[in-house]
């Protein structure tokens, strides 16, 4: 039932690294085809029928709250001091009751994937894409279809693949990551540290393997031209307006 699922989406980051093709915008801004990152991911949202979606916004604020009226805000104004798992905080609520999809709004995934996330037995689940496993991945260890370790210190010689930023909590899992996130009071760190840390004390999480569907985090102008490229888009097309 997606009346009982609400998405938080971070989208507060400059994108610092790919500013030569944002031209001042955000990076969830930069066009895929005939719709933006961010349009693409709010648009498969409602497809799915999640219609309870919090913005985590920060760079650019005006331009998110003026372009997507109607939706909710929260907005992390330490946005340039700050990591991913702060911004988390500030959305996550200390009575949480709904499950929560967790998104990071610089990720290209086939359409698929949120249906499949949505659909899963479990409670607490991870997107996981095994076609991809580097170095500068947040890594997943797994036993028995649950996760064991997650992060970018995993070893990739025994990790499995990548958790590329979309994530399924349940309520319970939704407040002890909001407390663990207090607790560790790291402010330049990833939310997946706190994840991975519940995971320690024995909370569970499964995986929804996407398998041969695609997805792409944009961290670097390179990622940006692999994905046109690999959605076979001419990247000499490629303009925003």
């Amino acid at each position: 039932m997606t009346d009982n699922v609400r998405a938080i989406v971070l989208c507060a980051g400059a994108g610092v690294r790919v500013a030569e093709l944002t031209r001042g915008r955000p990076k969830s801004f930069l066009p895929i085809a005939d719709e933006t990152l961010i349009h693409r991911q709010l648009r498969l949202l409602k497809e799915a029928g999640v219609e309870d979606v919090t913005l985590v916004v920060g760079f650019q604020a005006k331009l998110f709250r003026d372009t997507f009226a109607g939706h909710q805000f929260v907005e992390n104004p330490d946005y340039r001091s700050t990591n991913t798992a702060y911004s988390l905080s500030l959305a996550l609520r200390t009575t949480e009751e709904k499950t929560v999809l967790v998104m990071n709004a610089d990720v290209f995934f086939d359409e698929t994937v949120l249906p499949g996330v949505l659909a899963h037995a479990g409670g607490c689940v991870a997107a996981l894409d095994r076609k991809r496993n580097g170095e500068e991945e947040i890594k997943v260890l797994l036993a028995n279809d649950q996760i064991t370790g997650l992060g970018k210190y995993v070893n990739e010689d025994l990790s499995i693949g990548e958790a590329f930023g979309v994530y399924k909590l349940s309520p319970t899992m939704a407040r002890y990551l909001r407390r663990e996130i207090l607790l560790q009071n790291n402010p330049k760190a990833f939310y997946e540290r706190a994840i991975d840390q519940l995971l320690r004390g024995g909370h569970i999480m499964n995986v929804y393997d996407i398998g041969e569907a695609f997805c792409m985090e944009i961290d670097t102008p390179e990622d940006y031209f692999e994905l046109i490229g690999s959605l076979g888009l001419d990247p000499n097309a490629v303009h925003q307006d």
